[in-house]
């Protein structure tokens, strides 16, 4: 529905929610499965989305931290 934009625009919640939260969600398995570099790129998409997204800030500076 997101893609081709085929939902209500009177729907209640945010549509920036439509791309953030899956790619919170995707970095998150991603950085559990190590796979660092998968995990660094969906978070950052999401912070493009939404550059104040907690979850993705949180992630980002945790897997920097861990490269140091």
């Amino acid at each position: 529905l997101a893609q081709t934009n085929g939902f209500y625009s009177s729907e209640p919640f945010d549509r920036c929610l439509l791309d953030v939260e899956p790619a919170c969600n995707l970095g998150q398995i991603y950085q559990t499965l190590n796979d660092r570099e998968k995990a660094i790129a969906y978070f950052q998409f999401a912070l493009s989305v939404d550059p104040n997204c907690a979850i993705a800030l949180e992630q980002l500076h945790q897997l920097s931290d861990i490269q140091s």
